[in-house]
């Protein structure tokens, strides 16, 4: 946490910081604060911080790559599953979940937003080549990422549909995700 608001790296495989995000988020809810909500209602809650990080820390031309949040784990599992939402929050949750027992054990990926991380471009997918992965899309982007799936090439690619099968009206209001489930 940093001043009240959740920092997430964005690391690769080569454990290269590729993004630093501040997100703020309700600290009794656990739901993430949107524009139209106070403190400072009409303003961003979500900034992205890496490059600036990275100069404090002396380096003059940090260069940014869009990747997977979590990525840093492909390097040390192979063989695992590996299970992408589109909440940083949703893939540490679940993953913590997994470690208790009580959620499928995969390796836990984000995209960091329905379109973050450019995640259908193949600068971005191609560490997913000859994986298993199973996308868990949000309530209401069933059909989106559906077709999303299309672009990753090189793997093998299931869109869980387990929400929108189990989903009632007043969940799909909310978009709920997996992780509002466990």
């Amino acid at each position: 946490h940093w001043n009240g608001a959740t920092v997430f790296w964005q690391v690769d495989t080569d454990l290269k910081v590729r993004q630093a995000k501040v997100m703020l988020y309700n600290p009794t809810t656990g739901k993430r604060l949107k524009e139209d909500s106070e403190p400072d209602k009409g303003k961003a809650k979500v900034y992205f911080v890496g490059k600036s990080i990275l100069k404090q820390k002396g380096i003059e031309a940090p260069e940014l790559s869009q990747c997977f949040f979590g990525e840093h784990q492909l390097s040390r599992d192979t063989g695992q599953i590996l299970a992408i939402a589109e909440s940083e929050k949703t893939a540490i949750l679940m993953t913590s979940f997994a470690r208790l027992g009580i959620a499928p054990n995969y390796t836990w990926l984000a995209t960091g937003g329905k379109n973050g991380a450019k995640w259908t471009t193949p600068e971005v997918f191609e560490v997913l080549a000859g994986r298993k992965v199973i996308l868990f899309p949000d309530l209401g982007a069933f059909d989106e990422w559906k077709t999303k799936s299309y672009f990753l090439t090189g793997c093998r690619v299931v869109v869980s549909d387990i929400l929108e099968k189990h989903a009632t009206q007043t969940d799909r209001e909310k978009g709920l995700d997996i992780a509002d489930y466990y």
